[in-house]
């Protein structure tokens, strides 16, 4: 498991998040060394994205008073998990956090994206990576 804060928050990586995430970015057909950096490509892009996500749910958490808030990244996604009992409304703003931010990010992608493309093929397939995980997932959740 990989452990570090970020934004004072403990971060938690399961081994069993970059397996899933491999499988999903093409891990069985990676036998090149372009594919290989595309699926670590892919790998960063993953993570990246899901802990945005995550941290728009603990940065609201924190915001509603919660200071035990950790993040733990596992299996196809994540969880933030707080000490706090939140009202309502609260739990609403926490819950729409997570995806707003993530959609937040993959549209600032997009924009980027609009004005710039590099000229690395494997770093162009990572930023439109980034985009569309980022989307999906928020979509998805």
């Amino acid at each position: 498991m990989i452990r570090f804060r970020f934004l004072d928050f403990p971060i938690f990586i399961h081994w069993f998040f970059w397996v899933n995430c491999a499988l999903l970015g093409g891990a069985l057909q990676a036998n090149s060394p372009e594919r290989m950096q595309a699926l670590f490509g892919w790998l960063l892009v993953a993570a990246v994205s899901v802990l945005i996500h995550e941290l728009g749910h603990a940065l609201v958490m924190r915001h509603y008073g919660d200071r035990q808030v950790g993040i733990v990244l596992y299996a196809f996604g994540g969880m933030a998990r707080g000490t706090r009992w939140l009202s309502r409304w609260e739990d609403v703003a926490v819950s729409l956090a997570g995806p707003l931010f993530q959609l937040g990010a993959g549209l600032a992608m997009h924009v980027l994206l609009s004005v710039w493309q590099p000229s690395w093929e494997v770093g162009y397939y990572v930023l439109l990576s980034f985009r569309d995980v980022s989307f999906f997932w928020a979509l998805l959740n």
